[in-house]
């Protein structure tokens, strides 16, 4: 394999202005048909993924989602995890990704410290996701990463009511896309905000401390929360 400077990789494709739906447009309108992400027995494409983020965001906007909500995912690392980042930043809201052995009381904390008005869960989070929230001023709304259940669809079923309906622009580089709660080890957990700049910065000087090349991949044994 020859090896390419990152300076010129990161050259191939189109600017994003640090915002992380102008980075997936751009990469899936250079490769399409690369492989973009794989989990368990499946392998989606830049070009695909990119279709499914703008198809969950078109979902959560029939879900009201709007600029600056924050929406949180409590499950076991997933392809949702990845796919709720894109699409949530998409429309400028907040992803939320939570610790899913968290015990009634500190995920309540959570929930209601971030003041989140969606929660995906697992089956086997579920259970614990609706009792947290059930103490909530606000209740959120549920939907499922990993099957439906006889009260809450599978966010891989749900079609938008507008397949073609016009998403926000205007999200900026420094709007938060993410908050990672601390363990809270010493006291209550804290919220650590992160800009859509923050993460494609971090990947972009992760590309040039290892000088990663486009046919090798990286795997994330790490939990995503």
């Amino acid at each position: 394999m020859s090896e390419t400077a990152p300076r010129n990789i990161l050259e191939r494709y189109k600017a994003h202005d640090y915002t992380l739906h102008r980075y997936i447009a751009g990469r899936a309108a250079a490769g399409p048909a690369r492989p973009f992400l794989v989990y368990g027995d499946r392998t989606w494409s830049w070009g695909g993924f990119y279709e499914e983020t703008e198809r969950v965001a078109r979902v959560l906007l029939d879900r009201r989602v709007a600029r600056g909500d924050r929406i949180a995912i409590v499950a076991e690392n997933s392809a949702a995890h990845v796919l709720l980042l894109f699409a949530v930043a998409r429309i400028g809201a907040v992803l939320v990704p939570v610790n899913p052995q968290l015990g009634i009381a500190e995920l309540r904390y959570v929930l209601e410290h971030a003041g989140v008005t969606g929660v995906a869960c697992s089956a086997a989070t579920r259970d614990i996701a609706v009792e947290a929230c059930s103490g909530l001023e606000s209740a959120p709304w549920f939907v499922m990463v990993d099957g439906a259940v006889a009260d809450m669809p599978a966010l891989a079923d749900l079609a938008p009511s507008t397949p073609q309906a016009v998403l926000p622009a205007e999200t900026t580089a420094d709007d938060t896309c993410v908050i990672i709660y601390s363990s809270g080890t010493t006291g209550f957990p804290k919220g650590v905000m992160y800009s859509q700049r923050n993460f494609l910065l971090a990947g972009e000087v992760h590309l040039e401390r290892t000088h990663l090349q486009p046919d090798e991949r990286v795997l994330c044994m790490l939990p995503l929360y």
